[in-house]
């Protein structure tokens, strides 16, 4: 829905247009301001959220000092494994990757690599998590679907910790956090109101993982193997209740038919050990009215696996059946 003329005022006037100006505007000049101004918003807001362009750091020569202080560090922590992961997550914030890794073996040369390689991954791994919690504290004001986009694009990015440091630096100035959050809403809201078709494909991330979808996904996952979970929330949701309904229906039929298989299935070798003729024809007859042209063709490949002469006591069967109804027509 679009906005109306007077929201479109109230927008412009809090970006420095002159109300007086605004009232004598047609219509059409006020949505091109308003467009004009959320094409700006939204193009600054892009670049403050989606610059991918790491920033590298100085080389510079990092004090002896600090390096021997971190080695002999790791080293007192050497038999608490708790409190080494701790350690290296502060190293992992002061100094390089493979730096603080380089010191740990150096430090901790007489524990089996394995070891030493599972505790730095575990380390590295809940760093990064500190640091995407610090982005996601800092961005909690943001409109819920905004959010999410915004979450997944640096959970994408968790192995440029550099990256992830300079936002945090970034989202520290209460100017640049509050611009970011303001330029968020606007997005939202041009979305919403101007391309609402588009609604789904700007906020995928959200919507892919909104409850009722994750619990569709799991019921459909449930009931066949055949999807991934990710391939179903990429799915539209009217897409992914449609085929959720297909497969119960599915599933009950394949149901209803093995039942019917049973059924007939154990009445004919009834009939068969029996030697009752009369009753095989019965329900000879009986197959060949009631059950479907797929049930039908299962019982029969069925039975004429386990018996030999059944084919044709079946066929001679439905030629008499066959010969009634073109008596009684």
């Amino acid at each position: 829905m679009a906005l109306s003329r007077d929201r479109m005022i109230e927008f412009l006037k809090r970006h420095d247009y002159d109300p007086n100006t605004l009232q004598s505007m047609e219509t059409k000049e006020i949505q091109e301001a308003y467009q004009e101004v959320t094409k700006k918003l939204l193009g600054s807001y892009f670049h403050l959220t989606n610059d991918n362009k790491s920033i590298k750091t100085n080389s510079i020569l990092l004090d002896m000092g600090e390096l021997t202080e971190f080695k002999q560090k790791l080293k007192d922590c050497a038999n608490d494994v708790i409190t080494l992961i701790e350690c290296l997550q502060e190293g992992y914030m002061k100094f390089d990757y493979s730096e603080v890794n380089d010191l740990l073996a150096i430090a901790l040369k007489d524990m089996p690599m394995h070891k030493m390689q599972k505790i730095s991954h575990i380390a590295y791994r809940s760093f990064q998590e500190i640091l995407l919690s610090q982005i996601a504290t800092a961005l909690k004001g943001l409109p819920k679907e905004e959010f999410k986009v915004l979450e997944e694009f640096y959970e994408k990015r968790r192995n440029d910790t550099q990256f992830l440091h300079q936002t945090i630096d970034k989202l520290k100035d209460p100017a640049t956090r509050q611009q970011i959050l303001t330029m968020a809403r606007v997005k939202l809201m041009v979305v919403k109101d101007f391309m609402p078709s588009n609604l789904y494909d700007v906020y995928r991330d959200y919507y892919n993982n909104v409850p009722q979808k994750l619990e569709l996904v799991a019921k459909v996952r449930a009931l066949t193997g055949l999807y991934s979970k990710e391939y179903l929330k990429e799915m539209p949701f009217e897409e992914l209740e449609t085929l959720y309904q297909d497969i119960l229906k599915h599933n009950e039929q394949e149901e209803q038919d093995r039942k019917m298989f049973l059924k007939y299935s154990q009445a004919i070798q009834e009939s068969v050990d029996n030697n009752d003729d009369e009753g095989f024809n019965e329900i000879c007859y009986k197959a060949v009215t009631h059950l479907t042209q797929k049930q039908l063709s299962m019982l029969v490949e069925y039975m004429n696996g386990q018996n030999p002469f059944f084919l044709s006591k079946f066929e001679s069967v439905v030629h008499e059946y066959k010969k009634k109804l073109h008596i009684k027509r």
